[in-house]
């Protein structure tokens, strides 16, 4: 029979109203991740003004989401970003592939081939 779970990772804020993680277990295990943001350990906005800081806050959580899950970064299989703000100035956006490879790399992982997160299959 199916299972399906919430569940947190020690490293990041879990906010009281929604679960950023699902876990769904039985003959296989997805994730779902959700509201994945540069959060401080109290729930407000870490890294404020710096883009660049927020973005990589944010994926270092989908990883640790991912790993808390019984993932790893190579399992991911899409991202999807969603704003309800004006796209950041072209001079300031960044690629999360490339932030992601490069905590990979930082990491001593090695970088997917996927196309991001979403979804992460692990078993």
């Amino acid at each position: 029979m199916p299972k399906i779970e919430q569940y947190a990772a020690r490293e990041v804020w879990d906010p009281p109203t929604y679960s950023q993680a699902v876990k769904a277990t039985g003959a296989e295990t997805i994730l779902y991740l959700a509201g994945q943001v540069a959060y401080d350990d109290n729930g407000g906005v870490a890294h404020p003004g710096d883009f660049k800081a927020q973005a990589r806050a944010a994926l270092q959580a989908v990883k640790a989401q991912v790993e808390a899950g019984g993932g790893t970064m190579a399992n991911i299989v899409k991202v999807k970003h969603l704003s309800d703000r004006h796209p950041p100035p072209r001079r300031l956006r960044t690629d999360p592939r490339r932030v992601l490879r490069q905590e990979q790399q930082d990491a001593g992982e090695h970088p997917g081939r996927g196309h991001g997160t979403g979804a992460a299959r692990v078993s």
